[in-house]
């Protein structure tokens, strides 16, 4: 397995991956993946794919445009299901933490649901941590860029 992660700006392709791999996620997330919240990613996001060949087996979609703070936002990672557990996540995190450093960002953000283990444990192995957390999720950040403390 030859995994290459490729940026994608068309917002048509965008969204045909996002689609493709919305089974993925949880019923509660599918519910908030509504077509106003992929057409911002479509517009706004920096958006990475993995792809094994030319099958697409993964992506992330961040938001790296934040001058003021320097904190770049995971908004979605997913890995096809017959490609988890294979370290394409933690590729495209790196990937995502490379390129949201190329953009002059500083600290890496993210939410994610609490009942998410899966998830939470990639994101703790990369280095993540929670800062704060709501019944339902916790929030996690990393410093990616050595200037910066940690919370």
């Amino acid at each position: 397995m030859d995994i290459r992660i490729i940026d994608i700006k068309e917002n048509d392709e965008k969204l045909k991956i996002m689609r493709a791999l919305e089974n993925v996620f949880s019923e509660r997330d599918r519910e908030r993946h509504t077509e106003l919240y992929f057409e911002k990613i479509c517009k706004y996001a920096c958006f990475i794919e993995a792809l094994d060949g030319n099958q697409c087996v993964g992506f992330s979609a961040f938001y790296a445009n934040d001058d003021i703070t320097k904190t770049a936002y995971i908004t979605l990672i997913a890995v096809s299901l017959s490609f988890q557990k294979m370290g394409i996540g933690k590729k495209l995190i790196d990937a995502t933490i490379q390129k949201a450093n190329i953009c002059g960002m500083e600290k890496i953000r993210l939410e994610v649901d609490k009942e998410n283990i899966k998830a939470i444990q990639l994101y703790n192995k990369n280095g993540f941590s929670v800062f704060d957390e709501t019944d339902r999720s916790f929030y996690m950040d990393k410093n990616i860029n050595s200037r910066f403390e940690s919370h």
